[in-house]
């Protein structure tokens, strides 16, 4: 669960500590990770961005840091966020700005459909990672159309018409 600026998990047989976002920061900045992407699905999530955003981090959240976000229950396998993000819009893109984009317009659906109060969904891109994310997306993409023009077991004319050619230009 979240709350501002921290999360919350409560489990009564075994309690935990909050997260608060500039300790989730600290964490990461230790980890030595250098290309991060962190996706917070909380209510008040929003309210992580200031702690953790950097050039090299994506931070995807489920509400404003003002707001709380929707279907977070026992009888659901995902929250609205999740839903919207990762079992819809991933999986029409490589693109994490523009699953972020197609999430948000459905989980607004999703919400005037139930008379529920906006969420609003956030995202931040520190430059290096959106470059990043872009370069993968790109590289996901090529390899994709490769695999599938191997599969329909297309000529390496068709290959080259798709770009989906080996770096030395042979087909």
């Amino acid at each position: 669960h979240g709350g501002k600026e921290a999360l919350s998990v409560d489990f009564a047989t075994a309690p935990l500590n909050d997260i608060k976002a500039q300790d989730l920061a600290a964490v990461l900045d230790a980890s030595g990770i250098k290309h991060r992407v962190v996706i917070i699905s909380a209510c008040h999530s929003g309210s992580f961005i200031p702690a953790l955003k950097n050039d090299q981090t994506a931070v995807l959240t489920a509400a404003h840091a003002d707001k709380v976000s929707f279907g977070c229950s026992n009888e659901r396998d995902w929250t609205y966020f999740s839903d919207a993000l990762v079992n819809h819009a991933l999986r029409t893109t490589h693109s994490f700005e523009e699953a972020f984009a197609q999430a948000k317009t459905l989980i607004a659906e999703w919400e005037a459909k139930e008379k529920l109060t906006a969420s609003d969904p956030q995202i931040y891109l520190g430059n290096s990672i959106s470059a990043k994310l872009a370069e993968m997306a790109s590289e996901w993409h090529n390899e994709s159309r490769k695999a599938e023009l191997d599969r329909d077991g297309s000529s390496g004319e068709t290959a080259l018409r798709y770009g989906a050619v080996p770096e030395d230009g042979a087909p």
